[in-house]
């Protein structure tokens, strides 16, 4: 069994934007890696014993991996979400 998250790394300026306002650009970001530390926790709670634990990232990969340490980073192929999300 495998579990993954699928995530945009939380960059000031990338993600959560339309909370700004009233939220400041670092604010949002902060909001975001807040959002995926809970999906990370969640996932490792739901998933002990698991065999695999994955993250799906398509920019950004690094900040995504250093919160989600013990997860097989999957790169996303392709452009953005939306073009692979229709495919």
């Amino acid at each position: 069994m495998g579990l993954a998250i699928m995530a945009k790394a939380p960059r000031v300026g990338a993600v959560k934007t339309r909370l700004c306002p009233p939220l400041r650009a670092p604010e949002a970001a902060e909001l975001a890696r807040c959002f995926l530390l809970d999906a990370v926790e969640r996932v490792r709670m739901v998933g002990r014993g698991a065999a695999d634990h994955g993250l799906r990232a398509h920019r950004g990969a690094g900040a995504v991996e250093d919160e989600a340490p013990g997860f097989a980073l999957i790169p996303q192929r392709g452009g953005d979400w939306a073009s692979v999300s229709s495919a």
